[in-house]
């Protein structure tokens, strides 16, 4: 992801800027692909209840994590 980082912008300081999110946002991508295919899983087998207790785990983890590194963009990204 990160050679692509000079196609989007000609500026040397907004190339840097993105370099951080977009690392983060990259290897996100994995964790979401997994993420993603086990809430198939629970959702055949009907485990609705795991599901949501799983959901609510993660949102406090987020609200937590937010108000922790939240205050720059990577901090944001990381969170999420």
């Amino acid at each position: 992801a990160l050679p692509l980082l000079n196609v989007f912008s000609p500026v040397a300081s907004i190339r840097e800027a993105a370099r951080a999110p977009a690392a983060i946002g990259a290897a996100l991508q994995l964790l979401n692909g997994v993420t993603f295919v086990a809430e198939g899983i629970m959702q055949g087998h009907q485990a609705f209840f795991p599901l949501a207790r799983n959901a609510a785990v993660a949102a406090g983890g987020l609200v937590l994590s937010l108000r922790t590194f939240g205050s720059t963009l990577s901090g944001v990204w990381c969170s999420f």
